[in-house]
């Protein structure tokens, strides 16, 4: 894409040579208020080939490829025609942003809030959102609670499928984001502070300034600070990292905020004490440095002393064993260690880690039962227990039949089948592969195909499905990796991309 600047008076526009047609120009038009932080100060589209310059394109179908320029022209509408609407979106989207990591009840009333809102406003908004109905990625996160919901027909505990659907809500609340995708960073600046504020009161818990209010943990073992559970609750401080390591490496400005809310993340990672945190995270922080340096995107006037940090900042995470053998992080790690020890070798799963082991041993034959749809949404206990009853006994059945196995993998193979394990895994695969792609388009989210890894690393050992803290983050990452409507500015290739915050 060639970009061509000219001024008119006062008002300055630009003509953009698509790669496919160099000779149709497309205009583009200062937008009615300031463009959005990603833009980098540059004019939003408003009319695309084939359509009147100056006039809002009209919506077509098939909808246009995501990304491409009639699809930024669609979204441009919006916020030309509902300024007022839009802002008032933005801030609210803020509001439920900061509040997701601090305790379940206001982040699902935010989220609701944020849901009610972008629908009233669908009038303006639903010419934008007609792109993705082309991504994969859309329709696969929109077939799964369909296939949730299908899958209750046969399920034998109706009630408790029909409660599994709720948390299903993350393409919703993703879509009802999407107006706001020019301005991704201030609402990852509002969730990163949201996670500084849960590390402090973890921390008060921790040293004893403020009640434990996360029993039955101890809070000098794990404590989710004003959340309920203190893994769900660090997910999203877990996610944040990467974003905010790759950030402050390719982004010249704001390395210091970015730099104090990593800290105050990793701090809520390291108070929540969960096991699986401990082993996915490290890995993906060394996934975001190797990828800011494979794609060189590190600043060059500063990029040794840059990536020195950052690849220091990581040797420190792996050298906690050897520097603090009797921290929390080492404490945690050896007694998972021991518990898969006394369950594999000794035979006793009356552990957080043995258990898990004998669910997901158990899960193979209760799949085995109806393999290609399931058991049905919901029915994961009474299909364990028959099982069990049948080849452990009924006093095994009772002691260990569980509603929730630990693992979004089961969760799916044992109630909805092979057809659901393929819909969860294509959803990883395409939010990998979206978000390398979102990544090659704004630098700033180099970090975020490693968060996804720490998505899909949690999810192995806890089931995503069935918890709405779980699926809220999986919305805020399918919201950053959905094609940005707004083309960045023309830099040459390895210099690193301007700052989404101004």
């Amino acid at each position: 894409m060639v970009t061509g600047v000219t001024v008119h008076g006062n008002i300055d526009t630009s003509v953009v040579y698509s790669v496919a047609d160099c000779r149709t120009p497309v205009e583009r038009r200062r937008s009615l208020y300031p463009a959005g932080p990603m833009t980098g100060g540059l004019p939003i589209p408003v009319a695309s080939k084939g359509s009147v310059p100056g006039m809002a394109p009209g919506a077509s179908w098939p909808p246009p490829v995501p990304g491409s320029p009639a699809a930024r022209d669609l979204f441009a509408i919006a916020a030309r025609k509902d300024p007022l609407g839009d802002r008032v979106h933005f801030w609210m989207a803020v509001v439920t942003m900061a509040v997701q990591p601090v305790h379940p009840i206001p982040a699902a009333i935010g989220q609701a809030v944020v849901i009610v809102y972008a629908l009233l406003r669908i009038h303006a908004t639903w010419r934008g959102a007609l792109p993705l109905l082309r991504s994969p990625l859309v329709v696969v996160s929109i077939l799964i609670p369909l296939w949730t919901g299908i899958a209750i027909a046969w399920s034998s505990a109706p009630a408790v499928g029909f409660e599994d659907i709720l948390p299903l809500r993350f393409p919703l609340f993703a879509l009802c984001l999407w107006p706001l995708r020019d301005r991704a960073w201030p609402l990852l600046l509002a969730l990163a502070s949201g996670c500084a504020v849960q590390a402090v009161a973890q921390a008060s818990m921790f040293v004893g300034l403020v009640p434990n209010l996360n029993e039955p943990y101890d809070a000098w073992e794990q404590t989710g600070g004003l959340g309920k559970h203190p893994g769900n609750t660090a997910l999203f401080a877990a996610v944040t990292l990467p974003i905010l390591l790759g950030r402050a490496l390719v982004v010249e400005t704001r390395r210091g905020m970015s730099a104090v809310l990593f800290l105050a993340g990793a701090s809520s990672v390291v108070f929540a004490g969960n096991r699986t945190h401990f082993l996915v995270v490290p890995v993906a922080l060394v996934m975001a440095v190797l990828r800011v340096v494979v794609t060189r995107r590190f600043l060059r006037a500063r990029w040794r002393s840059m990536l020195a940090a950052g690849i220091g900042g990581v040797l420190m995470l792996a050298a906690v064993p050897l520097v603090a053998p009797d921290s929390l992080v080492v404490n945690r790690v050896n007694a998972m260690i021991r518990e898969v020890e006394r369950a594999v070798v000794d035979g006793e799963y009356e552990s957080s880690s043995g258990l898990r082991l004998y669910w997901w041993r158990e899960s193979v034959g209760v799949m085995g039962e109806s393999p290609i749809f399931g058991h049905g949404t919901g029915s994961t206990r009474p299909a364990m227990q028959a099982y069990l009853a049948g080849i452990r006994g009924p006093a095994e059945a009772a002691r260990f039949a569980t509603d929730n196995p630990h693992s979004t993998l089961v969760s799916e193979g044992i109630e909805r089948g092979a057809i659901g394990i393929l819909l969860w895994g294509g959803l990883a695969v395409l939010g990998l592969i979206g978000a390398r792609r979102v990544s090659n388009i704004e630098p700033w989210l180099t970090g975020l195909p490693a968060a996804w890894l720490i998505l899909i690393g949690y999810g192995l050992s806890s089931s995503v499905q069935l918890s709405g803290i779980n699926t809220a983050v999986l919305a805020i990452l399918l919201f950053l990796t959905l094609s940005p409507p707004i083309p960045p500015p023309l830099r040459s290739e390895g210099t690193p991309g301007t700052d989404p915050g101004t």
